[in-house]
């Protein structure tokens, strides 16, 4: 038999993306990108796998 189990989101991660693009055409400068995104995660160990998801702040 099946079991199902809820897992509950429960933690918060907060991380800050930069991203560096090269400005053409010969690439001797760079526009830069950042992004701010929250996740919430459930707790992660042998029996339960990490589940979560990541919205854009």
């Amino acid at each position: 038999a099946a079991m199902l189990r809820a897992v509950l989101a429960a933690e918060t991660a907060y991380l800050e993306v930069i991203l560096f693009e090269s400005t053409p055409p010969h690439g001797d400068g760079f526009t830069t990108y950042t992004y701010d995104l929250q996740g919430h995660f459930s707790a992660a160990g042998a029996t339960t796998s990490a589940e979560g998801d990541i919205i854009q702040v």
